[in-house]
């Protein structure tokens, strides 16, 4: 009985191992195969030897060990150049400074002479009352007002010769002093010579009038000189002869309304003394004018 049942066991899982093994190759099942195996999706990168060059990613950002790093140089920064560059740039800024800082100066602590002397330069009356407190206070205000007019005056020169004229041994500074002292020197004769004609002719009293008259004018005179030299200073350079030209035209209507201004003054002593009067106009004041333009217009 249990050997017939045993074997009625075995025929069918003999049976069962026969069906397997014939159904097995179309369910894909067989001994090379591996139903758990996972295969990857992607392509397989191909192995890089630590010889060979290795190839960037494309990301800036990513650090290759071994590659040469290249460092790349911004452009050389542009030199940057001072304001003042030369001796002659060094030597205009100082002088504008010190011309500045006397006009502020000037301004501040005479501001109600310097208001005077432009009324007395328009008005003759006015001219009288500010002579008489000029003799009442002194002669301080006026001289240091004169000393802008000394500078500007020199400086004027000096942008006329300043190409032709200025010798390279001396200097700027040098050079602008000589001029400077040049100018106080004819000034100084000038008011010498006034003063010896008003002792040696009796009119003392107009030659004094007229040496205060020649003091308010060169007062005026000083303080239209100072845009005249900032514009040949800093302005550009082809308006520097037009600049020139407007100075030379300020200096010559001054002039000339210095004389009409004058011959007010004088006017009860021409009739008296016309040849010597006559003299004086051609040695003191037409003959130095005429040399000075000569001199001026030779630079230009």
């Amino acid at each position: 009985m249990y050997f017939s049942t045993f074997t009625g066991m075995k025929t069918r899982i003999t049976s069962w191992l026969i069906i397997i093994w014939l159904i097995a190759p179309l369910t894909g099942i067989s001994q090379n195969t591996n139903p758990f195996e996972i295969t990857p999706r992607l392509p397989q990168q191909p192995i890089v030897n630590d010889t060979e060059e290795t190839v960037g990613t494309g990301n800036p950002f990513d650090i290759t060990p071994g590659a040469n790093i290249t460092v790349r140089r911004s452009e050389p920064i542009p030199e940057i150049k001072p304001l003042v560059s030369n001796g002659k740039d060094r030597f205009y800024f100082s002088i504008t400074i010190f011309q500045l800082l006397l006009l502020a100066s000037l301004v501040t602590l005479l501001r109600g002479t310097i208001f005077k002397v432009l009324q007395a330069f328009t008005s003759d009356n006015l001219f009288n009352q500010l002579f008489r407190e000029r003799i009442a206070r002194g002669h301080l205000s006026f001289t240091l007002l004169l000393s802008l007019f000394f500078l500007n005056a020199g400086l004027l020169l000096f942008h006329l010769t300043s190409d032709n004229g200025n010798p390279s041994f001396l200097g700027s500074y040098n050079w602008l002093g000589i001029l400077t002292g040049v100018i106080i020197v004819i000034f100084l004769l000038k008011f010498l010579l006034i003063g010896i004609v008003g002792f040696i002719f009796p009119v003392a009293n107009e030659m004094f009038r007229y040496r205060f008259l020649i003091t308010i004018f060169s007062i005026v005179l000083g303080l239209a000189l100072v845009p005249i030299n900032l514009l040949l200073t800093y302005g550009p350079q082809n308006i520097a002869q037009s600049v020139v030209y407007l100075a030379a035209a300020i200096v010559g209507l001054l002039y000339v309304f210095r004389t009409l201004r004058a011959l007010l003054i004088a006017n009860r002593k021409v009739s008296i003394f016309s040849f010597h009067f006559f003299l004086y106009i051609c040695t003191i004041e037409i003959a130095p004018a005429l040399i000075i333009w000569k001199l001026i217009s030779n630079q230009l």
